[in-house]
């Protein structure tokens, strides 16, 4: 008995029939495993086809604007959570105040009650999920090793950072940063 007939008979053993070997089949690429300079390639989704040079130039403008839009949300996430801490200790130090006075700081405990479905918290989740997927699927792009498409990553993420991080609270800038250093 050949291997290709044993083969053959554990798929229908396991209630399978073998599957005839066609030439019409879509070849799968291969993954390039070192940077190289292509032009040509099919990145994400299979309707993400890219034949030729300008179809690599605007493909790279595209993976260029979504990495300075992630630069974008992480501003944004930042700026959010910094106004919301802002309200929250304004209103917790005049609510605590007698005769126009204000309190002492407030504590841990009373920044506590705020609630997990508040509109801050609920907008900057959604914020958070477009950045954590949008994150995910650079890194994805990065990982096809194409120069061209390694190039738009860092000039748009670079180039979000020049516009947006100066702006951002030192503290603020990485927190929650999970696809770059």
């Amino acid at each position: 008995m050949s291997s290709h007939s044993h083969h053959s008979m554990a798929h229908e053993a396991m209630g399978e029939s073998p599957k005839p070997h066609s030439v019409s089949a879509k070849p799968m690429p291969m993954m390039h495993v070192s940077f190289y300079f292509g032009t040509s390639g099919t990145f994400l989704f299979d309707w993400w086809n890219i034949e030729g040079a300008w179809g690599m130039l605007g493909s790279c403008g595209v993976v260029f604007f979504m990495a300075l839009f992630y630069e974008y949300l992480k501003f944004l996430r930042a700026r959010l959570l910094i106004k919301s801490q802002q309200i929250r200790y304004s209103s917790i130090r005049t609510s605590n105040g007698v005769n126009g006075e204000t309190s002492a700081p407030a504590t841990p405990e009373t920044e506590s009650t705020v609630k997990i479905t508040s509109t801050s918290h609920l907008s900057q989740t959604a914020i958070y999920v477009v950045q954590l997927t949008l994150g995910y699927l650079l890194m994805l792009l990065f990982m096809y090793f194409n120069v061209w498409i390694c190039l738009a990553v860092i000039l748009g993420a670079s180039t979000g950072y020049f516009l947006f991080g100066w702006q951002a609270n030192p503290s603020q800038i990485t927190a929650g940063d999970h696809c770059t250093a």
